[in-house]
């Protein structure tokens, strides 16, 4: 079997220093984006803010663009690393379709409908990548890392722990949806999404655990960390009213931007560990 799961002894030989630089510089440039939206937050700059949401969007989708490259045509992680990229993409798009922001256009229907449906793409992409991170110990032909307990365990606490936080914020924007609010029902979608994904990063999050010490735990890391920084988005959202003027939109930003480079990060680490290992990814046998 020649898979980038077949080869444990490249893999665990030890925790490269590239993802560490990658992994740095991805919090630099957060602080740095996010101290250029909360100022244009503050200063009521509308267009600046959404250039950097844009920007960090884009970021997300080179850095899973460039890990997919690391793979061969055909291999479900090339496939999961495109999913990922086209996902944010549509983020970056429905971002140029917000009314009175960038591109300056007129709240109407029309672009409520794109904004919803580049909500919906991106949110189908995230999920879709993420399925085939969780199955990537079948296609490797491995059994599940962890024991049962543990596999119980994790995905019982992720599961707790995706509904608390996202619960209130999809129950209001479903309220909204059956009112006959588009946009509040791509959202709602979208919250329904974060969750399913959520769920799926238990075996994520095993596969990190399973290569700790090695240079794959951080990819399967990062993408797990990445995606619980998405689901702190949502959860926030219900208590933005009762935040000082500002504050709530800035930290939103904030987390979004840093969900947004942790996945760059975790790209640009898959792409160092393969290549690092001498080799390309192949399909699965």
């Amino acid at each position: 079997m020649n898979t980038a799961l077949s080869r444990p002894d490249a893999v665990r030989a030890g925790t490269l220093p590239g993802p560490v630089r990658w992994v740095g510089l991805a919090l630099g440039i957060t602080v740095v984006l996010g101290a250029v939206e909360w100022a244009a937050i503050a200063q009521q700059l509308s267009s600046v803010a959404a250039v950097v949401a844009v920007v960090a969007y884009l970021l997300a989708t080179a850095g899973s663009f460039a890990a997919a490259q690391a793979f061969t045509p055909g291999d479900h992680l090339r496939r999961a690393w495109l999913f990922l990229a086209a996902a944010h993409l549509a983020l970056a798009v429905g971002r140029l379709f917000w009314a009175h922001d960038l591109l300056g256009l007129p709240d109407s229907a029309a672009t409520t409908w794109l904004r919803s449906t580049a909500t919906l793409l991106s949110n189908a992409g995230q999920v879709t990548g993420v399925v085939l991170f969780a199955l990537t110990w079948r296609y490797a032909g491995l059994p599940w890392p962890g024991s049962r307990r543990e596999q119980v365990a994790v995905a019982s606490f992720l599961a707790v722990v995706s509904l608390s936080v996202t619960g209130p914020h999809l129950v209001g924007m479903t309220a909204l949806a059956f009112g006959g609010d588009v946009y509040a029902a791509a959202q709602a979608v979208g919250d329904a999404c974060d969750v399913a994904v959520f769920l799926l990063i238990t075996p994520v999050f095993l596969t990190a655990r399973a290569f700790s010490g090695g240079s794959l735990a951080w990819p399967f890391g990062l993408l797990a960390a990445s995606n619980f920084t998405w689901l702190l988005v949502d959860g926030l959202q219900p208590y933005l009213p009762s935040l000082p003027s500002g504050l709530g939109n800035a930290t939103t930003a904030l987390l979004r931007t840093l969900a947004c480079l942790l996945l760059a990060a975790a790209g640009m680490s898959h792409r160092s560990a393969i290549r690092g290992a001498g080799r390309k990814g192949t399909a699965p046998p």
